[in-house]
């Protein structure tokens, strides 16, 4: 090999390495600040169920109130529409559906139905942390007794 190839290389990890400790920094400041918590490696691939008292039009106000500006998305929600769609500029959406409710009790479904990826992972899951952070404090907010369930979702690809 070539001393040019061997330049390339050293450049090639020591860029990789710079490039994992920036994240690793980056997300340790956003769960100290609690912008975060620490999640499972492939959260974006789980729904999350919201068991709350807080009827839809109490979660689109406080929604509407909640800073997602570190997320960059806008939120889009049509009059009568039990949906929210959230999109992000960086390559994902969300989606908070209403599910319905039962005896005062109301559940919703946050889930990230569209994203792209790079080798298997999301161009920015921190991002898509933020995101589920704040919806989760939003619920919290309105209901200290909301629960939280995670279930996997059902993908399929296209090839």
């Amino acid at each position: 090999m070539h001393f040019t190839t061997y330049i390339i290389i050293a450049v090639s990890v020591v860029l990789f390495a710079v490039a994992i400790i920036v994240g690793v920094l980056r997300n340790r400041k956003l769960v100290q600040e609690g912008k975060i918590i620490k999640r499972q490696g492939s959260f974006w691939e789980s729904a999350e169920l919201f068991i709350t008292q807080a009827a839809f039009d109490q979660v689109l106000r406080s929604l509407s109130r909640t800073d997602l500006r570190d997320c960059k998305v806008t939120a889009e929600h049509s009059s009568g529409s039990r949906y929210v769609v959230f999109r992000s500029s960086h390559a994902w959406n969300a989606a908070l559906e209403y599910k319905g409710s039962n005896n005062g009790i109301h559940y919703y479904e946050f889930s990230f139905p569209a994203y792209r990826t790079r080798n298997g992972v999301p161009y920015r899951p921190d991002t898509m942390n933020v995101m589920e952070t704040a919806v989760e404090k939003t619920f919290l907010a309105i209901d200290p007794r909301t629960r939280v369930e995670n279930h996997r979702l059902q993908f399929k690809s296209k090839f």
